[in-house]
């Protein structure tokens, strides 16, 4: 049976694919008949003495499943419970916990909102209530409704003056028996509306009234708990300094790409989506672009095996996953490793002591993510559809020259015969058609004025339109999903679906994905064993051609100005790239393969298919021991299985070019040797990941009266575990699936006279194996709920081969306090201070040596000596058996504050870091036989602040104004002398006393009588590129090139139903380098072909004695390399990065229960309009350079074009 889809055989999956579904099958239908079986009663076991209120809260949500509303000085007041029930239902385990207390609550669908008790001020009347001196007790009864004629559930009510409470039930409906005729003031209150006073007064007969309340949004929120992927913390009394991106934030921007929604905003955290990288408060490495520096990121309580939020595929296969390299082109296709619709939430964990807990590469932050899990109750289904499409970028962005100075540069060269006349040897590369129009002149095949308009012709030229349709497309995604959720009593369960396809600009290039999730608890024994299952699989495949790419850049397949690819009638347009058209022409009639290129064609051949299948499993189960101990077990197992296929058809030019340049011609037979079979070349990789934890834990949270005792230890051991293969056929013919065997090693006659060979790259294996075995403790206590401290320890150990176990193994730990200035008696009285916590925390974390440094030796085995016979080796590499951890020792101080009846909301942290024993490559005794070396050799020190502020400026009955502010300050320094500045400094490299990311350039002096390039020297001569030695150069530092300041501006303005948000980036501080003209793709020397550097800069080169007074540009006559590398690298080119970017705008609109109501259908339905990537409006450099974006006189490294997105959410 062949599985299809849009025309396309997809693979059969393998057994065990298929085993695995069948599993996850049998559990979904497993989790949905004991649902089933189930009604939604709450009933609730507890034993509480002398227990605050809190905690019992805690409990009651445990077992219920309800969530709980209040602030936290609401409970400031209250009185320890003591209580023991037994299977009793929740609102009357609910009704004793709160009995006494100085609070009102009602439950508004599966959520409990708490409210301390006001004093009733009723303004209407200033008299005391009258009480008839007789009459009959009356009802009295009311209907509550919002503007719109909803009922408003869940509103508390008071009688005063008789203070009398109820709520309002699920139809907004209240009353009161027996109320005493006289005059009384309902007062009434709701966590999303306006307080109302209304008087009513009782004569002899029954009341029933119909009032409306206001929306309003008060700044009662849920507790916010944040994840350290060992335990959930509360916010409000974390001593570490921690960030959450919640479920709803999260879906605010609709983006497919995980890395785009989060960019800018949390303090702290720098998403660079250009790179694919993310920096928490910077880099603790000496490289920063190293997968070893970026933050640990955890998925439902275990490092995940896939340590990017998004994956860009490469153009060539690799067979270890860990070169990870960054494409040179954007536009490029891209595949999101997680379903943004499944998280829950998204904890940033910044410093030492949230961080630590994790060991290894903690020190760079760590990410933790959280999947949706269900809740109780009925089911809820989601339904989400998000198309988005966005135009090639704009040609006219272009910083390029024009067709006519395009041509200008042409004639230069051939005026300085830069290139032979291709008809005096057969084998010159092609040239260009304006070239040829030049050398037909010299030959004297036409007249200079035909020349001349020839060339005007080619002036006013453009291909840019067939680019466009032939090679570009609109980049469309595509996101569909659906999920549905729910619970039992003792069961609750999530399970959803999702499908991404993304069309990059380039034409036959894409990406896909399907995300399947089924998250479950199941409850046993009364509550005290717990359950939990969490099953994820994920299938992707995308497809890269670089045909658009090649044909937009520089180089030999480059399409120049003129260049079309289709002639006046439509047909193709073919041109010879390693031979003229004409002797390709010929060696074609001779038995060769076509030898001439267009790019359209190229777009079915040459494609890089990747495939890749994952699945995680975790398993958890919880005991209960006591009230307050659980023990838990748990695991989670990853898999995944990538296959990349290269298939260099034989049609293709690229492998066109490789046959004909191995086939000769037998002057004996006079008949074709073919040095290579024909046929295609058909590559394969295949890489297997596989990563595996176990953890044992124990949890205890413990109230003794005013303290509080919240800890756990366990120890886990991990896995991880990656295999990569490769293998290549050559003579691959696609229509039987066969190839030719090949020894790789013996050279073959090329054409044109000598030999080479194919090279012995294949077959070769790529294995990587690390194994953990870690403790671990963390414990938090608080006295009287404002005074708090932490600490937590971790020793790890890793299989670190070859190295000293002292030295393998480290210990791992910090401290932390926290100070609830609100809680103090001398701020009560303080009215406008809602909440004030001051944190102060210390601490060690680490990353292990990894893979890019050699713990052992290594040999190559060669083959046998000449001499003895016998199998010979030499060592590749020795191993460095004191090599160890890198640790970061770190001290943050935090403040948090709410003003203003939490109308203005902030936290400001100002932290230090001190990183010892960095690994890094330092030179060695050459004759021990190495020139370098790696050992535990720099120091880094590094600090920084962060300050986020939201203010809610407009709040009234139909209007919402949100404004939040988000700023990042973070530099770093290399502090050990044994990298000094001197004057053979490179372009960029660690020195001590400057960042790690610092840029350095030569200090330009103009250009000399011949038009080449000068630079000063420390003492200030001038130093000419034709007669100095580079080894008295003088580089100057310039500035970093990682945005030292940056954050966001972001605003929410909301009007009854609808929403607008606007999100602003920013970026401060950093300096690039401008690449207008560099060393490959400048004619340096007697010969050049191919596509020339279309640099709009050429156009302003010297020319002839004297432009050096008016130009900085290097000419051509004179050049040398060392000339264009002195102008490329010098200061001239230093621009500053400094930008303002507006990133996005939404505009949703959510439909009001009123008109949902009458289908009896839909819980919600909400419709988004997006518009992101609308670029930069305002930068700091005066060349209207994108900074992200620096080259951009190449089309395939130009900003993206503004994207539109349409979302439609729907639940049921």
């Amino acid at each position: 049976m062949q599985l299809q889809a849009n025309g396309k055989i997809l693979p059969y999956p393998s057994p065990k694919s298929l085993l695995m579904m069948k599993i996850t099958v049998v559990l979904i239908l497993a989790v949905c008949l004991q649902v089933q079986a189930h009604t939604y009663a709450q009933s609730i076991t507890l034993k509480v003495s002398n227990s605050p209120l809190e905690y019992v809260l805690t409990q009651l949500k445990k077992q219920s499943g309800y969530q709980f509303f209040y602030k936290d000085a609401a409970l400031r007041n209250t009185k320890p419970v003591t209580l023991e029930v037994n299977n009793r239902p929740f609102e009357e385990v609910l009704n004793l916990a709160l009995k006494d207390q100085p609070l009102n609550w009602s439950i508004v669908k599966k959520t409990v909102v708490i409210l301390e008790k006001e004093p009733v001020t009723v303004t209407a009347d200033t008299t005391p209530h009258k009480q008839e001196a007789s009459g009959t007790p009356q009802p009295l009864s009311g209907t509550l409704l919002d503007n719109a004629g909803k009922p408003v559930a869940g509103a508390a009510v008071a009688l005063a003056p008789v203070m009398r409470y109820t709520a309002t039930d699920n139809n907004g409906i209240f009353s009161f028996n027996d109320v005493p005729p006289g005059n009384y003031t309902l007062v009434i209150t709701h966590i999303t509306y306006t307080r109302l006073n209304q008087r009513v007064k009782i004569t002899n007969g029954a009341v029933n009234l119909q009032l409306t309340m206001a929306p309003y949004t008060d700044e009662q929120k849920e507790v916010e708990v944040l994840s350290t992927g060992y335990q959930t913390k509360s916010k409000a009394t974390t001593t570490g300094a921690a960030s959450v991106v919640g479920a709803k934030e999260l879906a605010s921007n609709p983006s497919s790409n995980l890395m785009e929604r989060l960019e800018g905003i949390r303090p702290g955290v720098l998403f660079d989506n250009r790179n694919n990288r993310i920096q928490i408060r910077g880099v603790n490495g000496m490289n920063p672009t190293l997968a070893s520096v970026m933050p640990l990121i955890v998925i439902d309580g275990f490092p995940a095996m896939d340590q990017n939020l998004t994956k860009i595929p490469l153009n060539e296969p690799d067979r270890n996953p860990n070169n990870g390299s960054q494409p040179l082109a954007t536009g490029n296709t891209y595949l999101s490793n997680y379903n943004p619709n499944d998280i829950e939430s998204i904890t940033f964990l910044k410093d030492a002591a949230a961080a630590a807990i994790w060991g290894s590469r903690a020190a760079n932050g760590v990410i933790v993510i959280e999947t949706k899990k269900g809740k109780k109750g009925a089911t809820a289904v989601n339904v989400g559809a998000t198309y988005s499409i966005s135009n090639p970028a704009n040609f006219n962005n272009i910083d390029a020259m024009s067709n006519s100075e395009y041509i200008d540069l042409e004639k230069e060269l051939f005026n300085g015969n830069f290139t032979p006349d291709p008809t005096t040897g057969w084998r010159y590369q092609e040239i260009s058609e304006a070239m040829n129009w030049m050398f037909r002149a010299k030959r004297g095949e036409i007249s200079a004025t035909q020349r001349d308009s020839a060339l005007a012709v080619l002036g006013n030229r453009s291909n840019r339109g067939q680019l466009k349709d032939l090679l570009l497309q609109r980049a469309v995604t595509q996101q569909y999903n659906l999920s549905m959720s729910g619970g039992g009593e003792n069961s609750t369960y999530y399970i959803s679906g999702n499908y991404t396809r993304n069309a990059p600009v380039f034409k036959s290039n894409y990406g896909e994905s399907y995300f399947i999730t089924s998250n479950t608890t199941h409850d046993f024994l009364q509550k005290r064993l717990t359950l939990g299952t969490n099953l994820n699989y994920t299938y992707s495949k995308s497809q890269v051609n670089t045909a658009a790419v090649n044909a937009l850049s520089y180089g030999g397949t480059g399409l120049r100005p003129y260049d079309m690819l289709k002639d006046e009638n439509g047909d193709l347009i073919y041109r010879g790239v390693s031979y003229t058209k004409k002797v390709s022409d010929s060696f074609q009639r001779m038995g060769y393969l076509p030898w001439t290129y267009n790019p359209v064609d190229e777009l079915k051949y040459n494609n890089n298919i990747s495939t890749r299948n994952a699945i995680r499993a975790r398993l958890s189960l919880r005991g209960k021991i006591t009230d307050w101990l659980t023990a838990e077990v748990s695991g989670q197992l990853q898999r995944s299985n990538e296959v990349l296929d290269y298939l260099q058809n034989k049609n293709s030019y690229a492998m066109r070019d490789l046959l004909n340049s191995a086939t000769t011609i037998n002057t004996s037979t006079n008949k074709l040797v073919y040095g290579i079979p024909l046929g295609g070349i058909y590559k394969t990789v295949n890489i297997i990941g596989e990563d595996y934890a176990l953890r044992g834990q124990l949890n205890v949270d413990k109230y003794f009266k005013v303290h509080h005792l919240s800890m756990i230890a366990g120890t886990e051991i991990r896995q991880s575990k990656v295999t990569g293969n490769s293998m290549t056929q050559y003579g691959y013919d696609e229509d039987v699936s066969s190839s030719v065997v090949v020894n790789p090693t013996v050279p073959y006659n090329v054409l044109g006279g000598g030999t080479a060979s194919l090279g012995s790259k294949d077959n070769l294996i790529y294995r990587n194996r690390n194994r953990y075995l870690s403790y671990y403790t963390t414990g938090d206590y608080s006295w009287k709920n404002k005074y708090f401290l932490s600490g937590s320890l971790r020793f790890d150990d890793a299989n670190l081969i070859g190295v000293d176990r002292k030295r393998r193994a480290q210990p791992l730990w910090s401290v932390g306090a926290r100070w609830d200035v609100t809680a103090e008696p001398f701020m009560q009285q303080v009215n406008m201070i809602n909440r004030l916590g001051l944190r102060l925390t210390y601490g060690v974390g680490g990353n292990t040596p990894g893979q890019t440094s050699q713990t052992y030796t290594t040999i190559n085995v060669g083959s046998t000596d000449l001499y003895t016979q016998l199998p010979y080796g030499t060592i590749s590499v020795p191993g460095n058996h004191m090599l160890g951890w890198e640790t970061t020792k770190s001290i943050n101080l935090g403040i948090d504050a709410a003003l203003l009846n939490d109308r203005i909301s902030f936290t400001f942290d100002v932290y230090t870091k001190n990183t010892k024993d960095l690994l890094y490559s330092l030179p060695y005794n050459s004759t021990y036989g190495w020139n370098y070396l790696t050992f535990n050799a720099a120091t880094l020190k590094g600090h920084g602040l962060e300050f986020g502020i939201t203010g809610i400026p407009v709040k009234t009955k139909d209007w919402r104004w949100t404004s939040t502010f988000n700023f990042s300050y973070n530099t770093n320094k290399i502090t050990d002398n044994r990298f000094p500045r001197n004057i053979s400094l490179e372009l960029k490299g660690a020195y001590s006393g400057y960042p790690i990311d610092g840029i350095w350039a030569y200090q330009w002096a103009g250009l000399d009588s011949v038009g080449q390039s000068q630079i000063f020297d420390s003492t200030g001569k001038v130093l000419n590129s034709t007669t100095t030695t580079t080894n008295t150069k003088f580089l100057a530092y310039q500035g970093r090139t990682t945005a030292p300041y940056f954050g966001a501006f972001i605003n929410n303005l909301q009007y009854r139903n609808f929403n607008l948000l606007v999100r602003v980036t920013y970026y401060m501080g950093h300096v690039f380098r401008k690449q207008d003209i560099t060393a490959g793709h400048y004619p340096v020397s007697g010969y050049f072909t191919g596509m020339l550097n279309t640099s709009k800069a050429l156009a302003n080169r010297w020319r002839q004695a004297g432009d050096e007074a008016i130009t900085n540009v290097p000419g051509i006559r004179k050049i040398n390399s060392t000339s264009i590398d002195w102008y490329s690298n010098s200061d001239l080119n230093i621009r500053n990065a400094s930008h303002v970017r507006l990133q996005q705008i939404t505009l949703g609109y959510t439909f009001p229960q009123s008109l949902l109501g009458k289908t009896n259908l839909f819980k919600s339905i909400t419709a988004n309009a997006t518009v992101s990537n609308l670029g930069i409006i305002w930068r700091a450099n005066h060349d209207g350079i994108d900074p992200d974006y620096v080259l951009t006189n190449q089309y395939t490294n130009l900003p993206p074009s503004a994207n539109y997105t349409f979302n439609l959410n729907f639940s049921f």
